[in-house]
């Protein structure tokens, strides 16, 4: 058996473009699949990826 782990979006989240084009594309795949559950997972993972953009850029400038 593979053994594999969770995916990280947020770590492919670097800046507030990034954020922007993902929850874009999360939007239109909610809208096509009607399951307004995909686009407020993708909220949940923009957020954190904010959260860490923010404490970088608290901490590196």
């Amino acid at each position: 058996m593979i053994k594999t782990a969770p995916l990280d979006v947020s770590r492919y989240l670097h800046d507030e473009t990034d954020i922007a084009l993902f929850l874009e594309a999360a939007a239109q795949e909610a809208a096509e699949a009607d399951d307004h559950n995909i686009f407020l997972a993708a909220i949940a993972e923009a957020t954190k990826a904010k959260g860490m953009i923010s404490l970088m850029n608290s901490r590196y400038v």
